[in-house]
């Protein structure tokens, strides 16, 4: 029993180092700023949508994994970025479910907007710019 015990320690000992040291690791060589021009073009791709990421993009470890960017604004194709933004926030935050990283997957568990504006009008034709 006490053999089993060892080992069953051992093993969350391990476990804790490797995840101490993943977490150094993404820390220390993966700088979240350099996501930037990726993540403006997903959304441009997948939504149409010109954004400014203004402020620092940083991550989370705890409670979950996921990064936080601050100062983000969003403006519609055929607006100008002098003009008000479609949408900004103050702060964003994205967590992912630990589970499919393993599988080399992203899958969301959670999305909190602080401080969020949207811009909606309509025109004279009652059409949404949304």
């Amino acid at each position: 029993m006490k053999q089993l015990l060892r080992i069953l320690l051992a093993a969350i000992g391990i476990l804790a180092i490797v995840a101490v040291a993943a977490v150094v690791y993404v820390t220390t060589f993966l700088d979240p700023e350099d996501f930037k021009p990726r993540l403006t073009a997903v959304v441009e791709e997948q939504t149409g949508l010109n954004l400014a990421l203004e402020g620092p993009i940083t991550w989370s470890f705890y409670p979950r994994i996921g990064v936080s960017v601050e100062q983000a604004r969003a403006w519609l194709p055929d607006q100008a970025q002098d003009e008000t933004a479609f949408a900004a926030i103050n702060r964003a935050e994205v967590s992912v479910a630990f589970a499919p990283l393993l599988r080399g997957e992203i899958a969301v568990d959670g999305l909190t907007l602080d401080g969020m504006r949207l811009n909606l009008e309509k025109n004279a034709e009652g059409e949404g710019n949304w």
